[in-house]
């Protein structure tokens, strides 16, 4: 990361590096789904294999269950643009949850995006498309 791409701390808008500190969090964070038909899936196979979740049966029922690997899923694996990423400073991050700290980076870039597009004649307001955003293109 360089030195330019650096942001001010994404919960309270202050400075990332306050004395004595010479380092601040920053995290990257998504949802994750569990799909239930086939958790059910791998479940009852380890349970026909012995059921202890704990040790080799889990495993065994996992190499075994045609759909396991399906059983969580990262949102944002399927679609990087689910990703939050945020950098925090210590103080944000010694009072704040995760959870506070992750609503607070999509806030601001919510509200950096709305100045982005009220300022960039590009993008209609009124158009159905794109949550309410579509890329005009200029009539020659």
């Amino acid at each position: 990361m360089k030195l330019s791409d650096l942001k001010p701390c994404a919960s309270c808008g202050g400075p990332l590096l306050q004395p004595p500190q010479d380092a601040w969090y920053a995290f990257r964070s998504s949802l994750a789904m569990l799909n239930c038909g086939a958790a059910r899936e791998v479940l009852g196979m380890t349970m026909m294999l012995g059921g202890n979740l704990r040790c080799g049966p889990l495993r065994l029922a996992e190499q075994f269950a045609p759909c396991a690997e399906e059983a969580i899923t990262i949102l944002a694996e399927k679609d990087g643009a689910l990703w939050t990423e945020g950098h925090v400073c210590f103080e944000c991050a010694s009072t704040f949850s995760l959870l506070e700290l992750v609503e607070a980076v999509d806030r601001r870039r919510s509200e950096e995006e709305n100045r982005r597009s009220k300022s960039d004649p590009t993008f209609a307001e009124d158009s159905p498309y794109s949550g309410g955003r579509e890329l005009m293109v200029p009539e020659d």
